[in-house]
């Protein structure tokens, strides 16, 4: 599986959401993911955003790659969406 398929899910507000790797560093450059929500990647543990080395660039505000494209596939898994 290539690591832009991946499947990450977001933990926030105590609700969870599932997006792609492209979705969720659009969400974290957007600000919808703070640096303390909480992430993980399949069986693995839950983690602060700010520790997974992808999102810690977004976060100390490095440059985003142009790779990171606006896509639909997001899917809430406690709440209807992420969008405000």
């Amino acid at each position: 599986m290539s690591t832009q398929n991946e499947i990450w899910q977001v933990m926030i507000d105590d609700q969870v959401y599932e997006a792609d790797t492209e979705t969720l560093k659009e969400w974290a450059s957007e600000g919808r993911i703070l640096p303390t929500d909480k992430v993980k990647k399949g069986s693995l543990a839950w983690n602060d955003a700010n520790r997974v080395p992808m999102l810690r660039a977004i976060f100390s505000g490095q440059p985003i790659p142009p790779s990171v494209a606006k896509t639909p596939s997001t899917q809430p898994i406690q709440n209807n969406n992420l969008t405000s």
